[in-house]
């Protein structure tokens, strides 16, 4: 990984602090567990399931900061006013958290074709680049992989006419816009190449808000008015698609977070 980090001490009315991380967090399965040996797709080559952690965060940014209004006694505007006014123009802050994060692993799924214990993944005909998708908003929901569309795999082909076995599957492959195939079911016997965890689900950031107002009412006795708002831009967080080449849901988001929040407060410190 590579870690970078920028701090303003307090000085000037203002603080800032923002680190940023570049990583890569590779293995062959999360956790320590002995049972993880049982999920191996096949024990000949278990290098096949190295892959991305769950945790696996490619780029990640997180920065606070906090400033007090310059104005009020002994502030750089409106310095020497005092009684009411005073009172009210003075003691203001603001906070701020903003944090911006990569999406996580997710792998792309497909038929097991091979006797192992599960995280098949598909066949790799064409080039495909692992940052392909983005959440885009339609008048059907939130699809993530608008470029690319779902086809009859060709492999059907290869399968008896007899008792109309043929008709009956649902094998499915993805194509790009241009109708060339991308990635197909693996065949009888074979192990899909595509790496496990291979795609990136959706990025997030969210910015949350906070200001305060002191009052004081004597020396020893304080009032705090302050309002937070969690997810100031009241961005949704969006959960992963499902990744499924089989799938009739293939590339659709069905869950999201990140509501906004606001809270309004009041307290008094003696």
């Amino acid at each position: 990984s590579l870690q970078v980090e920028r701090m303003k001490r307090f000085s000037g009315g203002w603080t800032f602090q923002g680190n940023y991380t570049w990583s890569k967090s590779l293995g062959e399965e999360d956790g320590d567990g002995s049972a993880l040996g049982a999920n191996y797709r096949t024990l000949r080559n278990r290098g096949m399931d190295k892959k991305l952690l769950s945790y696996h965060r490619s780029h990640v940014w997180r920065s606070n900061a906090l400033w007090e209004f310059p104005f009020g006694p002994g502030k750089r505007f409106a310095g020497a006013g005092g009684g009411w006014t005073a009172r009210l123009i003075e003691g203001w802050q603001m906070g701020a958290i903003f944090n911006v994060f990569s999406g996580e692993p997710i792998g792309a799924g497909a038929v097991g074709a091979f006797n192992n214990f599960g995280g098949n993944t598909p066949m790799a005909v064409a080039p495909f680049d692992n940052s392909t998708g983005v959440a885009e908003r339609t008048n059907n929901g939130v699809v993530y992989f608008s470029g690319l569309s779902q086809v009859p795999d060709p492999s059907i082909a290869n399968i008896t006419t007899l008792q109309g076995i043929r008709g009956r599957s649902t094998m499915l492959a993805i194509a790009d816009a241009s109708g060339r195939l991308l990635l197909v079911n693996p065949e009888p016997g074979q192990l899909g190449t595509l790496a496990p965890r291979f795609l990136e689900g959706p990025g997030s950031f969210r910015l949350d808000l906070n200001l305060i107002k002191r009052i004081r009412i004597s020396e020893s006795k304080e009032l705090h008015l302050r309002a937070d708002a969690i997810n100031f831009t009241n961005s949704p967080q969006f959960g992963n698609p499902d990744a499924n080449i089989n799938s009739l849901n293939f590339g659709r988001i069905s869950g999201a977070g990140g509501s906004r929040i606001v809270v309004v407060g009041m307290r008094l410190n003696f």
